[in-house]
């Protein structure tokens, strides 16, 4: 069962929700379908490459291409 997220919760705090609730899924496999740990594990994936983004434009120093 995935529960939808907040509109205000942050990028980290959505991350360690699917964290967390991966690692559930680790533990009782009966937990989530199939298909519905590979959505969390495609979403985390995607929100890691969008955070990654977006504190490189926050930096913005020097070796940084924005």
């Amino acid at each position: 069962m995935i529960s939808k997220t907040n509109k205000g919760s942050s990028l980290e705090g959505q991350i360690k929700q699917l964290k967390k609730a991966l690692a559930a899924a680790d533990k009782d496999p009966f937990l989530y379908q199939l298909e519905e740990i590979h959505f969390m594990k495609r979403s985390l994936r995607r929100l890691k490459e969008v955070n990654q983004l977006a504190k490189i434009a926050q930096k913005g120093g020097f070796g940084y291409d924005v």
